[in-house]
């Protein structure tokens, strides 16, 4: 807590007034509690089993969790690892616009980061990436790997990679894999409409130009 507390003072310049927390262990100490009123800053309590009383933080916890069970059920990974998949919508959360905050998102009015930059960043969870392999020594090796995206960094364009051996990398700018576009997909999307009318034309323009 006064890790988190010490960070974003350094970062935003502003010193805590307050800090509202539950009942948790890891807020009611008497550790937190010296270097709380050492700071000048008042703990404030929240009635027990009435999670309205700390509203604020219940109702993000709950976005969160929803988020977060959802990427659990796309990415197909364990229910084990949710405290590593949470960093994934937590991050996501941050970077975009909240109607409370007049369209402007957390890290813009909290850090004073670019928010176009930060959004530019977002990537889905366990997406497919190629990435050139700079570990490899052989001279018939592949130059590149296959990984997934599977968290951020502090550094813009840098993620965490998962390669196919389970081995986590630090990367930047990975390319993505789009995957193959189906039948379905083809027949949804008007740009290739237009290509295959075009090529059915430059084939058979007689036959089409009678059925016209």
């Amino acid at each position: 807590m006064i890790e988190i507390i010490n960070l974003l003072e350094n970062r935003t310049n502003l010193q805590t007034n307050k800090v509202q927390a539950d009942w948790g262990g890891e807020f009611r100490n008497t550790e937190l509690a010296i270097e709380l009123k050492r700071r000048g800053t008042r703990l404030k309590e929240t009635v027990l089993y009435h999670s309205e009383t700390n509203a604020i933080a219940e109702r993000m916890n709950r976005t969160i969790l929803d988020m977060n069970r959802t990427v659990i059920t796309a990415s197909g990974m364990p229910k084990g690892e949710w405290d590593k998949v949470s960093k994934h919508p937590a991050y996501t959360k941050n970077r975009i616009p909240h109607k409370s905050l007049v369209g402007k998102t957390p890290v813009e009015i909290l850090l004073r980061k670019n928010a176009r930059m930060e959004r530019q960043n977002l990537r889905p969870f366990r997406q497919k990436v190629i990435c050139y392999d700079y570990e490899t020594t052989d001279k018939l090796s592949p130059r590149s790997y296959e990984g997934q995206i599977v968290g951020y960094t502090e550094t813009h364009g840098t993620y965490w990679l998962k390669d196919k051996t389970g081995k986590t990398r630090l990367d930047k700018l990975p390319k993505t894999i789009k995957p193959l576009m189906t039948q379905a997909r083809m027949k949804r999307c008007p740009k290739c409409l237009k290509i295959q009318m075009n090529k059915q034309e430059s084939q058979h323009p007689r036959q089409l130009s009678k059925q016209s």
